[in-house]
Parts: structure tokens; C-alpha cells; sequence
């Protein structure tokens, strides 16, 4: 069974605490298609899922210099309303619109300047994969020593610079397995390792599985979805 993207949420965290708005609308998207995907689950078990997102982005608003009054009658307000919404439509919309909110209220300013570093650095390493910059490399640039950036690093985002860079790499791997016809050889050059045997074992490690078994499973997965058509999902209202 392919692991669980636990990495999702604390990365929404952070882009409201520094008040990115596309990643963090980016992020809530893809958290969404994981509550909507569990098609074994009622609307109501929907909901419920989405008010754990509610309560995270509440506390990621307050780190991120919003007034604590504010947007506690906020939160108070959307989860009475998630209660009424009828579909997985309006929760949907619901739930971009709360986080809009929410980034209306964050003063980013309010953030160390090490914080809003580390930031950006994760927001540049999820973007260029395919050519990363060593922790060595990201100090260089902000002339400060590797091993203050190295603890900072990880106490900010929550685990070390090398597990966050692995974590990026297998998720992107992931989504170029299933989403795309490209070779092993390709994918493992996309998100940075030139030596495909590295990229396999380190696949292998994260997910239980090859690559190439992790596609097949994948594609097997939604042809048996298809065969089992619309009834095989979950009533969305």
C-alpha cells in the first residue's frame, strides 16, 4: 500500500505562516483529493476531516501574527457552517474561502528573518528537484554557517534537510509514476539523482516498493476502478 503523504499538512502550515498564497491554495487542493479519494467514507467522515485541516490552519494563522480573536470567531463561524454544506462541492469551496480568509489576517513580517528563510528554501527545493542545491550551497548563499542553517532547518520545518529533500523527491516520484509514461531513468534524473539504482532503493525504502511495481499497482488500481464504475464511489451529497 503506497504511504500515506503525512508531509502534506505541515507544508500547508508553513505556506500560511509565511503567507504564500498559490502553494498554500496548492496544498489544500491536494489534501482535499486525498479526503475526497477515501470513496469508503461518508460525507460526514468528509467533514470531519476537513475540521482537522480547519483546526491546523487555525493555529498556522496565529503563528503567522493573525489575531487571535479574529480568527477564532472565524474558525467557531466555518466549522458551523461545514456543518450545513450539502456536497463535496460547496465543502470544497468552503474550504478555499476560509483559507483565504485566514491569509487576509497573517502578518508574515511578524517571522524571524531565519524563518522566512527556510521558507524559501523548501519552497525552491520542491521546485528544483532536478538540479538541488546542497544545505552547504543554501548557507552559501545566505552567508551564515551550514551547521546554524542545518539546526534551524530542522527545528522550523520539523525534520532534518536531507529527510525534507528525500520526502520532495519520492512524492514528485509518485506523481511522474502515475501520472506519466516517462522511464525509470527519466523520473530518477527529474528529481535529482542521475544514478537510477540510487533512486530505486531509495523508492524502495520510502514506499515498500520498486518503481516500476509502484506504477503497475497504480494503473491496475484505477482499471479496476473503471471496470467498477460510478458505484464504486462514494455519494457526494
Amino acid at each position: 500500500m503506497p504511504r500515506y503523504p503525512w508531509e502534506l499538512l505541515p507544508k500547508l502550515v508553513v505556506q500560511v505562516e509565511i503567507c504564500q498564497q498559490a502553494g498554500a491554495h496548492g496544498l489544500l487542493d491536494k489534501l482535499l483529493d486525498i479526503v475526497f479519494d477515501d470513496s469508503r467514507k461518508s460525507l460526514n467522515y468528509r467533514k470531519l476531516r476537513c475540521a482537522q485541516i480547519i483546526s491546523a490552519l487555525l493555529r498556522a494563522a496565529y503563528h503567522g501574527g493573525a489575531s487571535s480573536k479574529t480568527i477564532l470567531a472565524e474558525h467557531y463561524t466555518m466549522l458551523e457552517r461545514l456543518t450545513t454544506f450539502p456536497n463535496w462541492k460547496t465543502i470544497r469551496a468552503g474550504m478555499h474561502g476560509y483559507l483565504e480568509s485566514l491569509l487576509d489576517h497573517v502578518r508574515p513580517s511578524q517571522h524571524t528573518d531565519m524563518e522566512i528563510l527556510v521558507g524559501g528554501i523548501r519552497e525552491h527545493m520542491a521546485n528544483s528537484l532536478d538540479r538541488p542545491r546542497s544545505l552547504a550551497q543554501y548557507a552559501d548563499a545566505a552567508h551564515i554557517s551550514t551547521g546554524h542553517l542545518s539546526r534551524s532547518f530542522a527545528a522550523i520545518i520539523g525534520r532534518p534537510f536531507r529527510e525534507e529533500m528525500q520526502q520532495l523527491r519520492i512524492r514528485t516520484a509518485r506523481q511522474l509514476l502515475e501520472q506519466t509514461s516517462l522511464k525509470i531513468h527519466a523520473i530518477s534524473g527529474s528529481v535529482g539523482l542521475a544514478d537510477p539504482s540510487q533512486f530505486i532503493a531509495q523508492f524502495r525504502r520510502a514506499t515498500g516498493m520498486t518503481p516500476a511495481f509502484y506504477r503497475r499497482h497504480r494503473k491496475n488500481g484505477r482499471q479496476a476502478r473503471q471496470r467498477a464504475g460510478p458505484q464504486s464511489r462514494a455519494p457526494q451529497s
